[in-house]
């Protein structure tokens, strides 16, 4: 973990020396695979074309040419697809936010939203379950399948003692590590794993 950590201040320090005052942004847009939701777009892409327009060139070329300013509060967001989501003006996003609407229309909405489902919670009204737009991490950590899956990631650590150590400690478990980073340490574990497998693989047909 402190070679990870290292090597992301490495990456924040050399993209300061580029993008001296949004540095923290472009830390997670610099390179494209930084991005945490990458993995969907290049294993997606393989089943079916995937039309993604903020991966284009061309947007990372607006993006980085324009003033921070000009982004801020999606306004150049709303300038530029407001047209494609007239048709779907009324239909909230997961936060509460009316897409098609401007930022100064959208944060009385988004707040009255907000505080609606945070007194419907709080006086048990909510429904049961998980009201978020994704899948509920809480939960699958909780199930048998994630301690299935942490189980087989320690013997599949076999080899990187450092990883081993870190799942036998309760890395995946019993640690305070934020659910992304539990989840980026088994993506990494099964990654290592599949790379060997693929080099035993190599040696035998050479051999």
């Amino acid at each position: 973990m402190n070679e990870l950590t290292q090597r992301r201040r490495e990456h924040l320090d050399r993209v300061q020396s580029f993008r001296s005052t949004n540095a923290h942004e472009w830390f997670v847009l610099w390179p494209m695979t930084m991005r945490l939701a990458m993995p969907n777009f290049y294993s997606s892409r393989r089943l079916f074309a995937s039309f993604e327009p903020f991966m284009s060139k061309e947007a990372v070329k607006v993006g980085a040419g324009i003033p921070t300013d000009w982004k801020l509060n999606r306004r150049l967001f709303n300038k530029a697809f407001r047209p494609f989501l007239a048709k779907t003006r009324w239909l909230h996003h997961a936060d509460g936010r009316l897409p098609y609407y401007p930022w100064y229309v959208n944060s009385p909405i988004q707040f009255a939203t907000w505080l609606y489902r945070q007194l419907e919670r709080r006086l048990g009204l909510q429904e049961k379950g998980h009201q978020g737009p994704w899948g509920d991490w809480a939960n699958v950590m909780k199930s048998s399948e994630w301690q299935e899956a942490v189980d087989k990631a320690f013997f599949e650590a076999e080899g990187l003692p450092e990883m081993q150590q870190a799942i036998k400690q309760g890395a995946l478990s019993k640690s305070d590590l934020k659910t992304s980073q539990k989840v980026n340490l088994l993506q990494a574990v099964h990654l290592a794993n599949s790379m060997k497998r693929n080099e035993k693989k190599r040696e035998n047909m050479e051999h």
